[in-house]
């Protein structure tokens, strides 16, 4: 399972969303993960198909690990939290 699966020639880009109005208010992260090796159109039946093949399973499978194990860190580390919230406090102004 690839954690970094960035299809090669991936440039960037992306949609608007209000993300970022919301991550001035409350601690946020915005988190994208390949579904396929070659890149597919957003909102298509080739990116709904990428999305349920094996190689999107598994890095979403990855991803949510991921994610659990960064709570895991931030709950039982009162000190990882409390420099998470600093920095938020420091950003936020």
């Amino acid at each position: 399972m690839a954690l970094d699966a960035t299809p090669p020639g991936y440039n960037g880009g992306g949609a608007s969303t209000d993300f970022g109005n919301v991550s001035q208010a409350v601690p946020a992260y915005y988190l994208r993960f390949a579904v396929s090796p070659e890149p597919v159109p957003g909102h298509s039946t080739a990116m709904a198909e990428a999305a349920k093949s094996g190689f999107g399973h598994d890095n979403a499978i990855a991803t949510a690990k991921v994610l659990a194990l960064t709570v895991c860190d931030l709950l039982t580390r009162p000190d990882l939290l409390a420099a998470a919230r600093d920095d938020f406090s420091v950003r936020a102004r």
